[in-house]
């Protein structure tokens, strides 16, 4: 099972280094399934090329409606031509345009929505080629993307595997580099390395999840005098909050940071804010908290399943949904109130990425492992399952 959480792992905190295969992807085959978004009409679905394997990862389109009526054989809710070659670890939808961010090249592309799908010369199959599309080159190892609309303009916040953040400019024609900025400068320390896990926002602030740590390197020894060398890493998590008008123009000087280690919060890995409140995933121990944001004090803590991935939140739903990959298990629960509604057991199908369509009444997870991806309904009934097992 570790060798199974490693490979997560894996795919979300490094990019490749090794060039991949030549092999084609089958048709109808996922790779590893980690993103998925949503429109009213239709699912967006990519998959990482992480044991490259093949040439490729791949984006798949599938009409909501369609896929539902469907029976379970993919060449009746999925198209030839809505297969898309595109190493894909990161979807958002954003103002009717659809913003990829793929493993395999570092590389931000935006393309706009047609009908809610993409315009692409199908004869090759490839995002490159869409019509209308926009790019970006990134540095090594994106892990998050925020979208932010401030003063009639489109900002894209992508923090790193690392203390950086940058921030880009959104145009009609074109991806500009308008800053960048550290968590060091935040919370400066001598001998701490610094990770940003999460960038969220409101309606008047930005709140970056971040983690502080001290390599320890201590050297102590046995009962027969051999050296042990302890690198383990003493942690910290902080979140900052900062006006999007302070961010924007390079004002840092009012800026709020609390230490959640503070608060018993160490092990962060994931935040969702609303105009009043956060939610933070901690990994260990398994818990929720939820948080004032007015002096980030603790409101409520729950709980969870083991080895959660991610929060996927549906304000006007009220639900809050969570993947707990090396548990096998999906948990549903009522957002603002924190209570479990519902939990989906589902053996040995690694759970990783969920995404609620609130206009579908649906809750879809991917399965890292098994290259599918479960549909279920709001109390998490599963409905069905698309594409293959893994082979």
């Amino acid at each position: 099972m570790f060798k199974k959480f490693f490979l997560l792992a894996m795919v979300l905190i490094s990019s490749c280094t090794t060039q991949p295969k030549e092999e084609a992807i089958p048709q109808y085959f996922m790779p590893f399934i980690l993103p998925i978004a949503t429109t009213s009409s239709n699912i967006f679905i990519g998959a990482t090329n992480n044991d490259e394997r093949y040439k490729s990862g791949k984006l798949a389109i599938s009409n909501t409606k369609k896929m539902l009526s469907a029976d379970n054989n993919p060449k009746n809710y999925i198209s030839k031509e809505n297969e898309i070659y595109s190493d894909t670890q990161i979807i958002k939808i954003f103002e009717s345009k659809i913003f990829l961010i793929s493993k395999a090249n570092n590389n931000l592309l935006i393309l706009p929505l047609n009908k809610d799908n993409i315009d692409c010369q199908t004869n090759t199959q490839t995002l490159y080629n869409c019509k209308n599309s926009i790019s970006h080159r990134l540095k090594n190892d994106p892990k998050n993307l925020e979208l932010i609309k401030y003063n009639g303009t489109t900002y894209a916040f992508i923090n790193y595997a690392s203390e950086y953040i940058d921030i880009l400019k959104i145009e009609p024609t074109k991806i500009s580099f308008a800053k960048s900025i550290s968590v060091s400068s935040v919370s400066p320390k001598n001998n701490v390395n610094y990770e940003v896990l999460k960038v969220q926002h409101n309606k008047d602030s930005i709140f970056i999840l971040f983690k502080s740590y001290i390599k320890k390197h201590k050297i102590d020894y046995d009962e027969n005098k051999e050296s042990i060398h302890d690198t383990s890493k003493e942690y910290q998590s902080n979140i900052t909050k900062i006006a999007i008008s302070d961010i924007i123009n390079n004002d840092y000087n009012k800026l709020e940071t609390k230490n959640l280690s503070d608060l018993g919060i160490i092990d962060t890995k994931d935040l969702y804010v609303d105009d009043n409140k956060a939610w933070i995933l901690n990994y260990n121990p398994s818990t929720i908290i939820q948080i004032n944001l007015a002096n980030f004090s603790i409101i409520k803590k729950v709980d969870i399943c083991s080895s959660a991935t991610m929060l996927a939140t549906d304000s006007v739903k009220n639900v809050l949904v969570i993947p707990c990959f090396k548990d096998n298990i999906v948990q549903l629960y009522s957002l603002n109130e924190l209570e479990i509604k519902n939990q989906a057991n589902i053996k040995k199908q690694t759970p990783s990425y969920a995404a609620i369509d609130s206009v579908n009444n649906i809750i879809l997870v991917s399965y890292f492992e098994e290259h599918m991806v479960g549909v279920f309904d709001m109390n998490l009934k599963l409905i069905k399952t698309l594409f293959s097992k893994a082979k």
